[in-house]
């Protein structure tokens, strides 16, 4: 079965001057790869090739040897080229634009902007782009607490404080923003994710964050890198304001605390009221 807005192996039914039809060894139904488009038809050669599939203004199914730069259950930025009275028009690397439709709008967008976008079926079956990727994202996930699994920054929350995340590009995600202290978060970023919580509805409570333990190793590495850069003494101490800590260390104060007293354990630092001094003993 031809799966609208992805790849598709399909063979070699008929080649004419101007276009190759082709046919899917499963069900049999067609799709039409215009040539006089094409960027480039070398790659059709032997009994089967790889296309993109979506459909004309027609209904009639056409193929494409480019892979886009987006396809269906991806999430990617597309580059604003026309604006009309019924929606925007994207560039996603095709011969014809990516239709953003204003029902499907969450801002008000202009020319040149790159709007964060998942593919969607229009109610004729063909593919348009959506900014509302919230509401593609499903529950279900298999996914238990303490798992680690990958998934795409999509939105933040001022009233939730929290960031949206597709987990596999398919499932609800959030990391609250506490979650984030000394992370840089970039809205169309990958990040790899450790599942705290699975709530009631399904959703996914997730933090890019290690466990404490692990996390301690990576923030007493900071700390004592820091500490050889500046002669073996800092200035920071328990006492310190949190913005201090983390305006040099980029942790929060409780990561400091936890990785300083494990250094001190270790005999590696020795604390001191003004600060935090490398132990040379």
């Amino acid at each position: 079965m031809i799966e609208l807005g992805k790849m598709n192996r399909m063979d070699v039914k008929s080649i004419k001057e101007t276009e190759i039809i082709l046919v899917d060894q499963a069900d049999g139904e067609e799709a039409c790869l215009d040539l006089t488009i094409q960027e480039n038809s070398g790659g059709v050669e032997g009994l089967s090739v790889e296309v993109f599939v979506d459909r004309d203004a027609a209904g009639t199914l056409q193929a494409s040897l480019k892979r886009p730069d987006i396809i269906m259950g991806e999430i990617k930025r597309c580059r604003v080229v026309d604006i009309t009275d019924l929606g925007a028009f994207l560039d996603w690397g095709l011969s014809h634009d990516l239709f953003l439709p204003h029902k499907n709008h969450r801002e008000e967008i202009s020319m040149g902007d790159k709007p964060m976008v998942m593919l969607t079926l229009n109610p004729k079956g063909r593919i348009s782009a959506t900014m509302e990727i919230y509401n593609l994202m499903e529950t279900g996930a298999p996914y238990q607490k303490g798992e680690i699994a990958k998934g795409t920054l999509y939105s933040y929350s001022e009233e939730l404080d929290a960031y949206f995340i597709a987990v596999d590009n398919k499932y609800h995600g959030m990391i609250p923003k506490n979650e984030t202290i000394g992370k840089d978060m970039v809205l169309g970023e990958e990040l790899t994710v450790r599942i705290k919580r699975v709530r009631v509805d399904g959703k996914l409570d997730c933090t890019p964050r290690k466990k404490a333990y692990q996390e301690m190793d990576d923030d007493a590495r900071k700390i004592m890198a820091l500490l050889d850069a500046n002669g073996g003494r800092i200035g920071l101490h328990d006492k310190s304001n949190p913005e201090e800590i983390k305006a040099a260390l980029n942790m929060s104060k409780a990561s400091f605390k936890r990785a300083v007293g494990r250094l001190y354990k270790q005999g590696l630092v020795k604390l001191e009221k003004e600060g935090t001094t490398k132990n040379e003993e």
